[in-house]
């Protein structure tokens, strides 16, 4: 599994703004960013049916290097049944991607009114928990859908970002999140939808009962400079020994 760095550097932030001293004298740049935060994993699936039945997917805001577990239930993402079919088993690639087209044994001809793909961390467990599900067409089943969060796990948040005299400020906020849950903050070489393998642990950001929490970091930063094309991602640590750390949410950073 990918590991972040131990931070006695960060990054150096480019950004808004440079700040006056009250004497009227110029003092150091100021530059700051607000980076917003959307809940991953994120992509499009399609049912293939017919004579090659199986899913093709593209996915992106997965664990990098973890294997993953696709597969045909019925019901709703909110109200999920029984599985239909698995459609396959594939590790995340090193950005974070799971792409391709994999086979199922059998897709029946005849779908249930209510069929949803779901998308499970892939950890031997014969009941995975989903990590991400979307509903399909009722009327359309093969249209390609988008892949969501599962409802329990679609939180928000932002990111400011700050630096000054070679120091980078992290103040993270986030709501929505699983009660009383704990997540690991890394600044990331990368994009949400390709991620990069360098990254930087800021801290852990703690929701309380309600799904909120916030977390306030400073840190030295070690030259390299926070440009568009990294970004924010907090990971949800695991609650057990046998579970594993993934992506719930993912900001880029923006030009400056």
């Amino acid at each position: 599994m990918w590991r972040g760095r131990s931070i006695l550097g960060i990054l150096a932030v480019t950004g808004l703004g440079a700040v006056l001293s009250a004497c009227g004298g110029s003092s150091p740049t100021a530059l700051s960013q607000t980076v917003t935060l959307q809940a991953v994993p994120d992509g499009i699936v399609a049912l293939n049916m017919g004579s090659q039945p199986g899913l093709t997917a593209q996915l992106w805001g997965l664990q990098p290097g973890d294997r993953y577990r696709l597969a045909l239930i019925q019901g709703t993402c909110l109200a999920p049944g029984v599985e239909i079919t698995a459609l396959g088993r594939s590790a995340a690639d090193l950005s974070g991607r799971l792409e391709g087209t994999f086979p199922a044994g059998t897709v029946p001809s005849h779908l249930p009114s209510a069929v949803s793909v779901t998308l499970a961390e892939d950890t031997g467990s014969p009941t995975p928990t989903p990590v991400g599900c979307t509903q399909l067409s009722s009327t359309r089943p093969t249209a390609a859908q988008r892949m969501f969060p599962v409802p329990t796990a679609r939180g928000s948040g932002t990111v400011i970002l700050a630096e000054q005299s070679g120091h980078l400020t992290v103040d993270a906020s986030a709501r929505g999140m699983a009660a009383n849950s704990r997540h690991l903050v890394r600044v990331v070489l990368g994009t949400c939808n390709a991620e990069g393998s360098t990254s930087y642990d800021v801290g852990v950001l703690a929701a309380n009962a309600s799904g909120t929490g916030s977390l306030h970091a400073a840190v030295t930063e070690s030259g390299r400079t926070v440009v568009k094309g990294w970004s924010v991602v907090l990971y949800a640590l695991p609650s057990s020994a046998t579970a594993g750390q993934h992506p719930v949410l993912c900001g880029n950073v923006a030009a400056f």
